[in-house]
């Protein structure tokens, strides 16, 4: 199917430029660009937000690391689920995306300022309680979300 599309005037250095760059095939790189916007503007429409997350990475030393994705917080990283285990000095944030993954970000409290943290991703709630090192936070993130009710035809 072909469509067409009309570049403005002011914009048509820019369309070059994207051709000559691509190699006169735009097709894929439009739709690639149209798909991560409709998939925006549905994560919007269903009160999802853009969350960047900015981290000194556990698992490489403290080496700086951004993600981003869309979801929304059931425990942001400034109000997070402090573990019962351990004098509360554990804690955990804990998203839910726009996909129906569930992140978390744990850290420990550190006196001097500085802490080190794990982001993980998690396909679900189930396999975030049994895979993350904040199970916990996963548990009550489930409940304050509300569990599903399991309909049972016995």
């Amino acid at each position: 199917m072909n469509k067409t599309i009309y570049v403005k005037d002011e914009d048509v250095a820019t369309w070059d430029r994207a051709k000559e760059l691509a190699g006169d095939k735009l097709a894929p790189i439009i739709a690639s660009a149209l798909k991560r916007y409709v998939a925006e503007k549905e994560a919007e429409a269903r009160g999802y937000d853009r969350i960047e997350v900015s981290y000194s990475d556990e698992l490489s030393n403290g080496l700086p690391r951004r993600k981003a994705f869309f979801g929304r917080w059931v425990f942001p990283p400034d109000e997070p689920e402090r573990s019962p285990f351990h004098d509360g000095e554990a804690c955990c944030a804990v998203a839910i995306t726009a996909k129906g993954a569930v992140v978390t970000l744990s850290w420990l409290e550190s006196f001097e300022g500085r802490s080190y943290r794990r982001f993980q991703v998690h396909d679900s709630f189930e396999s975030g309680a049994e895979e993350s090192a904040c199970a916990w936070a996963v548990i009550a993130a489930w409940e304050k979300v509300g569990v599903p009710v399991e309909e049972l035809d016995i």
